[in-house]
């Protein structure tokens, strides 16, 4: 049982951190205008699958694994509120900026969220 947990978990893992990274290419809207409600529901999608492959595995030997890989997809949603605020600042033309800050501000409600999960384990 444990295998096949394991394996489902590598494969939700991989394929959420996939569908998180095609949520940019959806976010520029293929050379038509940026789509950023679509994207970042896309980019929940990813991390949410992401979750889903760290809660079956939560307490197995592969934990470490899968909460570095959540953290690191989590990460780098944060980062992308940084990029949000920069494009309010710079407002360059036909860039989804409103991508860039729900997909940013929800990356850091759920890191820290997260964190607060990990901790009280």
């Amino acid at each position: 049982m444990g295998f096949l947990r394991g394996s489902a978990s590598v494969i939700l893992i991989a394929l959420g951190s996939a569908i998180f990274l095609f949520s940019f290419v959806i976010a520029f809207g293929w050379g038509r205008k940026p789509l950023p409600i679509e994207s970042t529901i896309v980019a929940l999608t990813g991390v949410s699958l992401v979750f889903a492959g760290y809660w079956l595995v939560r307490e197995m030997d592969g934990a470490p694994i899968a909460v570095v890989c959540l953290k690191v997809i989590l990460g780098a949603g944060s980062f992308l509120l940084l990029v949000g605020v920069l494009a309010l600042i710079i407002r360059p033309s036909d860039f989804p900026i409103g991508y860039f800050l729900l997909t940013g501000s929800l990356s850091v409600i759920g890191f820290f969220k997260f964190r607060a999960h990990i901790s009280r384990l």
